[in-house]
């Protein structure tokens, strides 16, 4: 009696009564209010346990949710974003090879003076221009150029030295400095060069009677000073300032100032460069330049004469058209001022007509064009000096393998100069 007493608890059989009201209401949706009192249930309460395929913590605890680990396997955690190298560690130097060589059949003798000979092609010189390129980044905004030159015309021992050396600071593209030996920022020519112009000859220079339409630069267009520059909405508009003739003030007598307004109303040209042909974008730029050097006049040796200030405008423009299938367009224009009692050239302009052709004929596409160029001099009554290129280029490689045959005549007066050239350019 003793044990009845404690198997009818009315603890434990209140315990087990709402134990089976509990169940039947977890497996049943809609009890009978009925069945809840039936004692004789008590007994069927025993096989509480839920079926397997639905657990107990699923029906009592809903409040349990998948293991947080799974989480990350959709959405990875951030730091998988770091195993991308920064900026920081992109190669440090960047080196590259330009070369160029050219062989002319002339009426100038070059040796020892470049002078009119008479009309036989009988002189015979070579030319060749050869260069390594090296850039970095030194941290984030600043960054290094150093190139080097080596050279022979004609001799053949050659010549070489430094070209470029350059700490760019460039926080923004609207406003940076460069400092050291650079190119000199004036004309459109002097920033491609004649790596980067479809004329194999650079403009300005060879006319019969001496005469030079280019602005004050330096050795191969460069000169020691400070530019500052930028560029907007990513070469839009372009900007550039600077003093130069820094390398020794007491030689040279005062600094060189030089600038650069440039607009590109078609594709942009962004950059501190830019080219006189792109091999098939559309380009409509216009520009204009200027300079100014106290007492930068001087008189020629020999001459008694007082100093001048000299001062020098231009303006260049070129037209680009891809024609797609009827190939690409180019029309090139400058024209130059200068200023100052002692200057021998008054003023000067070119224009440049190319096409390159949209078939290639074996490794490239043959590119025809014509440039005439012209000299007026200071001297009262004297001549202008015309000077005219007739050239057939073949562009493999856009700059980087190119090919020129041209021939070019140009007369002063009674001077006259005729040339015909081949010459060959490389960029690696």
């Amino acid at each position: 009696m003793k044990l009845g007493f404690r198997r009818l608890n009315p603890q434990r059989l209140a315990a087990l009564v709402l134990l089976s009201a509990g169940s039947a209401v977890a497996q049943t949706p809609a009890p009978e209010p009925a069945a809840a009192p039936a004692a004789p249930a008590v007994p069927e309460a025993t096989p509480v346990a839920p079926p397997p395929e639905a657990p107990a913590s699923v029906v009592n605890e809903p409040a349990l949710a998948p293991p947080a680990p799974l989480a990350p396997v959709v959405a990875p955690p951030e730091p998988v974003a770091e195993v991308k190298a920064p900026e920081e560690e992109a190669p440090p130097l960047n080196i590259s090879i330009w070369g160029r060589v050219e062989t002319t059949l002339s009426t100038l003798d070059s040796q020892p003076v470049v002078q009119p000979t008479g009309d036989a092609l009988d002189d015979i010189y070579s030319f060749g221009d050869f260069q390594i390129h090296t850039s970095g980044k030194v941290y984030k905004a600043v960054s290094f150029t150093a190139n080097f030159v080596a050279t022979y015309n004609p001799d053949v021992q050659g010549t070489a030295g430094l070209l470029d050396a350059i700490i760019q600071i460039e926080p923004s593209d609207y406003f940076n400095i460069w400092l050291g030996r650079m190119l000199v920022p004036v004309d459109r020519s002097n920033f491609s060069g004649y790596w980067f112009a479809a004329p194999w000859h650079y403009p300005g220079f060879g006319f019969a009677d001496g005469q030079v339409t280019a602005p004050r630069q330096g050795p191969f267009g460069r000169n020691d000073g400070v530019t500052v520059w930028g560029q907007v909405d990513g070469g839009f508009l372009k900007y550039y300032a600077g003093v130069y003739d820094l390398y020794n003030i007491e030689t040279t007598g005062s600094p060189l100032f030089s600038g650069r307004l440039a607009l590109a109303l078609f594709d942009k040209e962004p950059g501190y460069y830019h080219s006189s042909t792109y091999y098939g974008k559309d380009i409509l730029t216009l520009a204009v330049g200027a300079q100014y050097k106290k007492d930068g006049s001087t008189p020629a040796a020999g001459v008694m004469a007082e100093p001048d200030n000299y001062s020098e405008f231009n303006a260049d423009i070129l037209f680009e058209k891809n024609l797609g299938d009827a190939g690409v367009l180019d029309l090139e224009g400058a024209v130059y001022v200068f200023n100052g009692d002692n200057e021998p050239t008054d003023a000067g302009w070119f224009g440049v007509a190319s096409y390159l052709l949209p078939n290639d004929i074996g490794w490239g596409k043959l590119q025809p064009l014509v440039r005439v160029q012209q000299a007026i001099p200071s001297a009262e009554g004297a001549d202008t000096s015309t000077l005219i290129d007739a050239q057939l280029g073949y562009v493999v490689n856009s700059y980087a393998t190119r090919f020129a045959l041209g021939y070019r005549t140009g007369s002063a007066g009674d001077l006259d100069v005729q040339a015909i050239y081949v010459g060959a350019q490389f960029l690696k």
